[in-house]
């Protein structure tokens, strides 16, 4: 992608880039064959700076032991007698 936009950027200019000009230009922006993201617009205040440069940890899904806990039906126990699934915020108490 990064490529694409570079070989497109040099033709809204007129220029022709050679396939060494454009991949030594795509190598100094995508550092590695890991890298997931990148910026086109630089950041512009602290907390984008700090967004950008933090690594993110895997999301955290159901878990296994609050699957199993939900299987004990203590919603019901308890005396929900609504629809299965996501409770409504005026309902939540």
């Amino acid at each position: 992608m990064v490529e694409a936009l570079i070989a497109g950027a040099s033709a809204l200019t007129g220029s022709v880039l050679d396939g060494g000009t454009r991949g030594g230009l795509t190598a100094q922006i995508v550092k590695d064959d890991q890298s997931r993201f990148f910026h086109t617009v630089p950041a512009e205040n602290a907390r984008e700076m700090l967004f950008a440069a933090l690594e993110r940890g895997a999301p955290r899904f159901v878990q296994p032991e609050d699957r199993a806990a939900s299987w004990l039906d203590l919603a019901r126990e308890g005396g929900w007698t609504g629809p299965p699934g996501a409770v409504p915020k005026e309902q939540a108490n």
